[in-house]
């Protein structure tokens, strides 16, 4: 999972003119649950947003927990 946020990343940095807003959204969500050890609850709170949002942001993304 942190290989995913590694690869939008610096996939980022390659094309910069192509980076979209969900992308950059999509990184931070993956960089926080990283760092939150994939625990929702720490996450929400740590992004400012309800668990729910945050439910449905990652099912957005495609983003699965452990």
């Amino acid at each position: 999972r942190v290989n995913q946020a590694q690869n939008v990343s610096e996939r980022h940095m390659k094309n910069e003119e192509d980076i979209t807003l969900e992308d950059i959204e999509k990184a931070h969500i993956l960089r926080i649950l990283s760092e939150c050890n994939w625990h929702r609850g720490k996450t929400a709170e740590t992004l400012g947003i309800n668990r729910k949002t945050l439910f449905l942001k990652m099912q957005k993304f495609g983003l699965t927990s452990r």
